[in-house]
């Protein structure tokens, strides 16, 4: 199980729904596992990590913080079965450039807990796409201890 802060991410431009489906394709390759990735229905924004048919199933997301602590953005109504259709050529903002936010790690009900090798993979997709990681004393990778609760 993990439930922990994440890290922490400044925008260095504009990032629109259309990025992120981006993002969850990004991620689909490089972790490569056969996992699926999308737009999550959920108030503060994520990204929902559905596993391959062959492993445990559970949950696992990465949350965005929109609208929390800080953060402003706006993250819109997610239809689970058509969201990678509408937003993979909408160019509606979600995060603007300056925005910071820090994800909320979630994977519980005997999903796999989060590892810090598939965080780098997060960090790389999220990168790309230009979000770059805050590194600072207040903002830091969760240690491999949070990462896996019991």
């Amino acid at each position: 199980m993990t439930y922990t802060n994440g890290p922490t991410y400044t925008c260095q431009r504009n990032i629109s729904k259309k990025d992120f489906i981006g993002i969850c394709d990004m991620l689909q390759k490089k972790i490569g596992d056969g996992s699926t990735f999308k737009p999550e229905g959920i108030s503060e924004g994520g990204i929902e990590v559905n596993a391959p048919n062959n492993t445990p199933t559970g949950y696992k997301s990465v949350r965005l913080g929109v609208s929390r602590n800080g953060s402003s953005g706006k993250w819109y109504w997610v239809d689970r079965d058509t969201v990678k259709e509408e937003w993979s050529s909408n160019n509606d903002m979600v995060f603007y450039k300056n925005n910071t936010f820090t994800v909320f790690l979630k994977s519980l009900y005997g999903a796999p807990h989060f590892t810090m090798e598939e965080l780098k993979v997060w960090d790389d997709c999220f990168q790309e796409y230009g979000m770059s990681l805050v590194n600072d004393e207040e903002h830091e990778y969760p240690t491999e201890r949070k990462l896996k609760l019991e």
